[in-house]
């Protein structure tokens, strides 16, 4: 289980992550939106790529993020993988890969698994293709294939969506992302509330709605029943105002 206890962040004088608290159990799959201050940086900070100052990041009881952490935090942070077409790409034993950095990318990391994710999302995609000649949605798509082609336990994805028009291909990243969590494997992901009244209404029924910093509501599968989506965040961003 992964346990986000009490997490601060400032910015100059901004709480980006205002004392933050949530868990994620094993096989669930978690939306994140609201406010963008807030999301985009808990989810940099629990693989310890955005260092916090008060609280703390536990995955099975032992300290990822925050105060406390030891040797053994550094295998464990090979569990997750962090998923951003703009940051960086958290995979094992804590090697962190920069996909803008790297000219002929998909040459320098040959996972079978990466491979096969980018062949069911783009089949024309050609490998060989330098970064500076791709396009947005090519970025987005090639940082979605390394990162669901990782052996992660938690698969963090920083809102690569608004990157990929094509809703077929979105479809695809999202019947992964379910085929990793029926794996017992967990998604958190950053998205905004387009997305999540749309493609995403079928996968994520959790969802942490965030404002300043804050999270204001954390939504039960039996909420999301409960009440159409919509008017859920409706009541939402009546109540973070």
């Amino acid at each position: 289980m992964l346990e986000v206890n009490n997490i601060s962040k400032m910015m100059e004088i901004f709480p980006v992550i205002n004392n933050v608290t949530f868990t994620v159990e094993d096989g669930e799959m978690i939306s994140m939106c609201g406010d963008p201050i807030g999301g985009d940086y808990v989810l940099q900070a629990i693989p310890g790529l955005l260092q916090i100052k008060r609280g703390s990041v536990k995955l099975d009881d032992v300290i990822v993020a925050g105060h406390g952490m030891t040797k053994k935090s550094e295998e464990y942070v090979g569990r997750f993988s962090y998923i951003s077409t703009t940051g960086t790409l958290l995979w094992e034993k804590s090697f962190n890969y920069n996909l803008k950095l790297r000219e002929k990318w998909f040459n320098d990391y040959n996972s079978t698994r990466a491979l096969d994710a980018l062949d069911a999302l783009a089949p024309e995609f050609n490998r060989k293709k330098k970064t500076s000649s791709l396009g947005e949605q090519d970025l987005a798509i090639a940082a979605f294939a390394l990162g669901i082609g990782m052996e992660s336990k938690y698969y963090l994805v920083d809102n690569i969506w608004r990157d990929i028009p094509d809703g077929s291909v979105v479809e695809k990243c999202l019947a992964m992302l379910e085929e990793r969590k029926q794996q017992g494997c967990s998604v958190l992901a950053v998205m905004d509330e387009f997305f999540l009244c749309g493609p995403g209404r079928d996968h994520f029924k959790r969802i942490l709605y965030m404002k300043m910093g804050a999270l204001i509501t954390d939504a039960t599968p039996q909420t999301s029943v409960d009440k159409p989506l919509e008017l859920l965040i409706e009541e939402w961003k009546r109540v973070a105002k």
